[in-house]
């Protein structure tokens, strides 16, 4: 037996040990691919289209210097709070600009919950358990595709394990520091994913209303614990109120909090069964939905004593989890990443020791999902390369936004017959955001009105204005084409009867079996070229 003082330094040096091959074991391939590519849901082959937004709004703060107001498309962006955006734009800042820099603060916040569930299992289990949950935890193919992408949910679902890891370690929260750093862990993940940063303080009262009386945590530290949250969190929060009171009302309350995942909506992502989750960590990774299922199984078990705390604690942090995943509406894949930690620790706590090292043999057998390459990104690079001196219009674009990562403009066209863009997002129409062919073919008499709004809006530029075009066929954007001569389009093979439209005044590029590029012969190469890309992206 380990005298208590050589015990903890011991745990301390196992848990940096883990945190640092944690960190190499995320960051081992993590280029391979580039910006949006990645895929998010390998089964139903959907890639990270978030991560273009996400980048272009980081490089748009550390090359323009607001730092409290985030930016994407040119416009004031508050879909998501500013976490993501700090982080990967101090990175930038610190380290340049690249793709690994870019993604460093997903590798390490990736790297910290996997040390924090190692910590959990380690303290009240073994080392040989703690280092399997954490295995088991970086080895998943859904963790490492998150930790692989700019993303909020692997950053929230990093602070929330420290803050319950925190937690975990007193559980009455006899220290000071406990409810600190668990208030603050907890304001970091409110800013990381807004309301889904307050599962730990919707953890924490479920515990303390099912723990044995005699062992609950006072209940002024769980409040002040919510105190330290509130003051770190409320206060960006309070300044948007004030500075953009109205975009960010809409976007961030209105539409985010209050519109998706609140109510129903007709398309697939809203339609799945509540049994989504589980299905799909089965189809990706069974021997963690088994691990898993043991863990569940055995902190039930153990709990009946009602003096497991550790146990306990874990039980009602994967509980609220799958509460709050279920209800939301839409149903993500990546929103899983804040489940698997829990899962994880419930695994390690209840896995006998005898089978901790053949499961640990199992997780050679753990298979990565392979990504092919996005073509439409390729067909984006190469358009850069051309250094045109104009903007393109990209229609019907393949590239899943990552045009937005590169130093010049560019505007979607969609066929939307039915207008869905527009109803979605309502906003984007009377700020000009968002147009139909005709609105956009009288764009000049109509900017002024548009910018105007946008002022009014808190928004002083007027680049946002036309960055979607709605098309009712594919025949509509021959007028764009016509009256838009000196710019370059990019449009499906398909539209043959545009192509042929076009010729007159623009050169065709066949740049793919089923894309073309559309080249003015009005415009010609930039005097001054573009600004370089890192490699790879």
């Amino acid at each position: 037996m380990f005298h208590p003082r050589i015990e903890h330094h011991r745990l301390v040096l196992c848990t940096t040990a883990v945190l640092l091959g944690g960190f190499a074991l995320l960051a081992w391939h993590a280029t391979k691919d580039g910006i949006g590519a990645g895929y998010t849901d390998p089964v139903l082959k959907i890639r990270a289209v978030d991560e273009a937004l996400y980048v272009n709004a980081s490089m748009r703060m550390a090359q323009e210097g607001d730092w409290l107001t985030p930016k994407a498309f040119g416009r004031l962006f508050f879909q998501k709070p500013p976490l993501v955006y700090w982080f990967s734009a101090f990175s930038i800042k610190v380290f340049g600009l690249s793709l690994f820099t870019i993604r460093l603060p997903g590798l390490l916040f990736g790297a910290a919950s996997g040390a924090a569930v190692f910590l959990w299992c380690a303290r009240y289990r073994s080392i040989l358990a703690g280092t399997l949950a954490a295995a088991m935890l970086l080895s998943c193919p859904v963790y490492l595709a998150m930790a692989h992408v700019v993303d909020v949910n692997i950053l929230v679902a990093a602070f929330i394990a420290l803050a319950m890891t925190t937690v975990a370690l007193d559980p009455q929260m006899e220290r000071r520091s406990t409810w600190i750093c668990s208030g603050v862990f907890t304001a970091m993940a409110i800013l990381a994913k807004s309301a889904a940063g307050v599962l730990p303080l919707i953890t924490w009262a479920v515990y303390w209303s099912v723990a044995p009386s005699r062992l609950r945590p006072p209940l002024m530290r769980l409040a002040a614990t919510a105190g330290v949250a509130v003051l770190v969190a409320a206060p960006w929060h309070v300044y948007q109120l004030f500075a953009h009171p109205q975009w960010f009302w809409t976007e961030y309350v209105d539409m985010q909090l209050l519109g998706i995942g609140m109510h129903p909506e007709t398309n697939g992502l809203f339609n799945q069964a509540q049994t989504f989750y589980i299905q799909r960590l089965w189809q990706l990774d069974p021997i963690l939905t088994l691990y898993a299922a043991v863990g569940i199984a055995g902190a039930i078990w153990a709990v009946r004593s009602r003096d497991r705390l550790p146990e306990l604690l874990a039980l009602c942090w994967t509980a609220v989890t799958i509460l709050a995943l279920a209800s939301f509406q839409a149903k993500y894949l990546t929103y899983i990443v804040m489940l698997l930690p829990p899962l994880c620790v419930l695994g390690g706590m209840a896995i006998p020791r005898r089978a901790i090292l053949p499961v640990a043999l199992l997780l050679i057998f753990k298979a990565q999902p392979v990504t092919p390459p996005m073509e439409g990104a390729k067909a984006m690079r190469a358009y850069y390369d051309l250094q045109r001196d104009t903007e393109l219009i990209a229609a019907e674009t393949d590239d899943d936004l990552y045009s937005e990562t590169l130093p010049f403009h560019v505007r979607y066209a969609a066929v939307d017959p039915s207008h869905t863009l527009a109803t979605g997002k309502p906003y984007y129409v009377s700020l000009g955001i968002v147009r139909t062919r005709d609105e956009f073919l009288a764009l000049p008499e109509l900017e002024p009105t548009y910018a105007r709004r946008l002022r009014e809006w808190g928004e002083n530029s007027s680049e946002p204005i036309g960055t979607a075009i709605m098309l009712a066929v594919p025949a509509d954007l021959s007028a764009v084409i016509r009256t838009h001569p000196a710019i370059d389009f990019y449009v499906p093979a398909g539209w043959t009867d545009v192509i042929a439209q076009a010729e007159p005044t623009h050169r065709v590029y066949r740049y793919s079996r089923d894309r073309v590029f559309l080249l003015s012969r009005a415009a010609g190469s930039r005097r001054e070229p573009l600004p370089p890309v890192p490699a790879p992206w």
